[in-house]
C-alpha cells in the first residue's frame, strides 16, 4: 500500500521534481546494499537433480526467484535474521560454506568493487542487447519467421489513443511479463508508460491476426536511436506465442524503422543467463551486446564454495555474460569427457554464442589440453582456455 501512495505522489509532480525525487530514491537505494540480508534456498540442481543450496544476499527478492526457480527444483526457502555488510559478504560466506553451494548478491556501482576477480563473477542484472536490421533480416527469413508471417496474413497497425495503450498494457504487456516470470516479474505501473506514450517520440505497434489484436509493442526515439521498451502477447495465451507472434513482433518493428532510415534498436532487457528463453530468442534472430545504458549499474556477484557435482552441473548447462572492467564476456564450463568429439563441442558452443563482447573464456572442469586443441582452429581467436576446480 505504501509503494501505490509512494507512486501516486512521483507521477503527480512535475517532471523536474520526479528527476530530483528519483534521484533521491535511487541514491536510497544504492546505499542500502551496504547492507545485505542473508537467506538461505535449497532445492535439487535442475539438471540432475542432486542438492544444491544457494544463498542470497540482498533485498530484491525478484532477482532471487528468478535466479533460483531457474537453477533448481523443489524450491525451499530457510529464513535468515543475519545482515551482513558488502565488504564483508565473502568472508562471511567462506566462513559458512557448509550452508550454501553458491552465492547471488545483489550489488551497484558502489559495492562491486568488493568483488574481486578471483572470487567470482560480477553479471548484469539485465543484459541489454541490439539488433542491427539488415542482419536480422537474414536471420528471421532463414529461421523462416518471415514465411510464418505470411503464412498467417499477420499484419500491423499503429495505435495512438491512452484507450488503445490502456488496453495494451492491461491485456498484452502485463499478462505476458506475468506469465513469462511469474514471482520475479518487474511491471512498471501504467503512469510510466503513460508518461513515455505521451512523447513525440514513443510509437505503439499492434499485431492483428484475423482482425483481431494479438499482440502489441511500444518503444521510444531516443538521441537518434531506437528503444523496444514493452511487449506483449494478448493475455500472455500459448496458443498465440506458437503462431510465432514474438518474431513478427520485432519483424514489423524492423520494416517500420528501416524504412525511415534507422538500421538498428535497442531490443530491451534480458537475462544474462544465455540459455534463458528470451535471451535464446533475441539471439537466435540476431541480437547482439548493446553498448547502450538504460538499466542502471544492478548487478550480481556470482560465486560458488564448494566443488559438488551439483555445481558442476549446475554450471555447465548455464553459460552466462559477466562484467570485467574492459567489457562484457561470456563464461562457459566445460567437462571434455561429455564430448564425443569436436563437432559436438563446437555445435554445443555455438548454441550460447553472443557477438559485440569481448570474449569467451571456457572453465574446464577436465580436458583443459583437449579443448586448447579443439580450439585452434580460425574462428575461435578470442577464446580462452583455463581450468577450474
Amino acid at each position: 500500500m505504501l509503494t501505490g501512495f509512494l507512486k501516486i505522489i512521483h507521477y503527480s509532480l512535475p517532471p523536474q521534481v520526479q528527476i530530483i525525487y528519483m534521484f533521491l530514491v535511487n541514491l536510497a537505494r544504492k546505499l542500502r546494499c551496504f547492507i545485505l540480508p542473508v537467506s538461505i534456498y535449497t532445492g535439487r540442481e535442475k539438471s540432475g537433480g542432486l542438492p544444491l543450496k544457494i544463498a542470497c544476499l540482498g533485498r530484491d527478492k525478484k532477482v532471487y526467484n528468478y535466479w533460483t526457480e531457474r537453477l533448481i527444483n523443489e524450491k525451499k526457502l530457510i529464513q535468515s535474521k543475519k545482515k551482513v555488510f558488502a565488504w564483508s559478504a565473502y568472508k562471511y560466506l567462506s566462513k559458512n560454506k557448509e550452508d550454501h553451494d553458491l552465492a547471488i548478491i545483489e550489488m551497484n556501482s558502489l559495492t562491486t568493487r568488493f568483488a574481486k576477480p578471483d572470487t567470482g563473477f560480477v553479471l548484469p542484472r539485465w543484459f541489454e542487447m541490439q539488433l542491427d536490421f539488415e542482419r536480422a533480416h537474414s536471420k528471421m527469413k532463414k529461421r523462416g519467421i518471415i514465411k510464418t508471417i505470411k503464412r498467417y496474413s499477420i499484419t500491423c497497425e499503429k495505435k495512438y489513443s491512452v484507450g488503445d495503450l490502456r488496453y495494451f498494457y492491461e491485456r498484452m504487456y502485463v499478462p505476458y511479463i506475468t506469465k513469462r516470470y511469474e514471482h520475479s516479474a518487474i511491471i512498471p505501473d501504467f503512469r510510466y508508460y503513460l508518461n513515455l506514450f505521451r512523447r513525440k517520440s514513443s510509437q505503439l505497434l499492434f499485431i492483428k491476426k484475423d482482425d483481431e489484436y494479438v499482440a502489441g509493442v511500444l518503444d521510444e526515439i531516443k538521441g537518434g536511436k531506437i528503444r523496444i521498451s514493452a511487449a506483449g502477447i494478448l493475455d500472455g495465451r500459448e496458443d498465440i506465442m506458437r503462431m510465432g507472434i514474438s518474431g513478427a513482433i520485432y519483424y514489423f518493428e524492423m520494416i517500420n524503422y528501416f524504412e525511415k532510415g534507422i538500421k538498428s534498436a535497442n531490443i530491451g532487457g534480458s537475462s544474462p543467463l544465455l540459455t534463458d528463453g528470451l535471451t535464446q530468442f533475441k539471439l537466435r534472430i540476431g541480437g547482439v551486446a548493446a553498448d547502450d545504458k538504460y538499466l542502471g549499474d544492478q548487478a550480481l556477484w556470482f560465486t560458488s564454495f564448494n566443488n559438488t557435482e551439483a555445481i558442476k552441473n549446475m554450471l555447465k548447462t548455464n553459460p552466462f555474460i559477466y562484467k570485467l572492467k574492459d567489457g562484457f564476456y561470456r563464461a562457459v564450463f566445460v567437462d571434455s569427457e561429455d564430448y564425443s568429439d569436436r563437432k559436438e563441442f563446437m555445435r554445443i558452443l555455438n548454441y550460447s554464442n553472443c557477438l559485440n563482447i569481448k570474449g569467451t573464456k571456457i572453465f574446464c572442469f577436465r580436458g583443459e589440453d583437449l579443448i586448447s586443441e579443439w580450439l585452434k582452429e580460425p574462428g575461435c581467436e578470442n577464446i580462452d582456455v583455463v581450468s577450474f576446480n
